[in-house]
């Protein structure tokens, strides 16, 4: 059943960055603290050479017209810290670029602000547990790797099961060495406040929050079973993603992240379709109306497929070429 964990290696790693960068997904407490934040990675400086990067480095897309250019990247939101990704034509189009798009507001503050909506809408109602989703067997299976990802089974039965999908997914990438403050959005999140780069968000983060937390929890339990079984059966996904996504292999990204999403469902149609088609309505607006040259990053996942952000930016007439 290959459909759902794909769903769910995509959630973690491309499709959903506040929730990838969230201290919510590593929490062990059913309540957010008061006061604690996450800490600010380490500053990025201005023009920073590429390094040994993989092929030609991450895929690039402009669209333009006479007065504007927009830049196309796709991140990944969870990194290893030592991944070199910054090749010469990033720096290029990162340069020129005064104003910077990501899908949510990804700071601390933003993220310290969901704390009252996460109380409402992660956790089950008194009476419900986690394990109540599951038959005994797949809940032995999800003890043991929580077991092994040393998290608190008392603290995974409170919550739905969307939240304990990510929380679990995102904590085994981190075992094999991931690291959320490596992720790409975060670190040009810090250089753009650095540098003085306008911020620019396609969603609230209310608005991701309740793209996940609206699906049905059997849906999302499924979810998270399936992808412990993939993950399992499968413990290089995550590396050969992102090797693909490195060295700008789209048609790789793509066979990866995509396989088995093909026809209707309802999981790719709230975290990828539906948010492409949005996010290529407010591109046009800024085509139509607004001077200037921006760097659009979100999750990879978002541009590769057939109904990737590239594909409803050309329904409404501006063709994204690749760099």
């Amino acid at each position: 059943m290959k459909l759902l964990t794909v769903r769910l290696l995509i959630l973690v790693a491309l499709a959903l960055g506040l929730l990838a960068c969230s201290p919510e997904t590593t929490q062990a407490d059913k309540t957010p603290p008061e006061t604690e934040q996450t800490p600010t990675p380490p500053d990025t400086p201005e023009g920073q050479p590429a390094g040994e990067i993989v092929g030609n480095g991450p895929a690039l897309w402009m669209v333009s017209d006479q007065d504007t250019q927009i830049y196309l990247f796709g991140t990944v939101h969870i990194l290893h810290g030592e991944t070199q990704w910054r090749s010469d034509r990033f720096e290029t189009a990162w340069q020129a670029s005064p104003t910077l798009f990501l899908e949510t507001d990804i700071g601390p503050e933003a993220q310290q602000a969901l704390s009252g909506l996460m109380s409402q809408i992660a956790f089950n109602p008194p009476g419900v547990t986690l394990e109540s989703f599951f038959s005994p067997e797949e809940w032995q299976l999800i003890s043991d790797v929580a077991d092994e990802l040393k998290l608190p089974i008392v603290s995974l039965q409170a919550m739905r099961p969307w939240l304990a999908s990510v929380l679990i997914s995102v904590q085994m990438i981190v075992a094999e060495g991931g690291d959320p403050e490596a992720g790409v959005d975060k670190l040009l999140l810090t250089e753009a406040n650095n540098t003085g780069k306008t911020l620019r968000y396609f969603e609230t983060p209310e608005q991701q929050i309740h793209f996940l937390a609206d699906l049905p929890d059997n849906v999302s339990a499924d979810m998270l079973y399936e992808g412990l079984i993939y993950y399992r059966d499968n413990p290089n996904y995550f590396n050969e993603m992102v090797t693909a996504w490195q060295s700008g292999d789209m048609d790789a990204v793509a066979q990866i992240l995509l396989e088995g999403l093909a026809g209707p469902d309802e999981f790719a149609e709230v975290l990828l379709y539906k948010r492409n088609a949005n996010w290529a309505d407010q591109l046009a607006d800024v085509m139509e109306n607004e001077q200037g040259t921006f760097f659009v990053a979100v999750g990879a996942g978002h541009l590769v497929g057939e109904r990737s952000l590239q594909h409803y930016m050309a329904e409404k007439g501006y063709e994204a070429v690749r760099q």
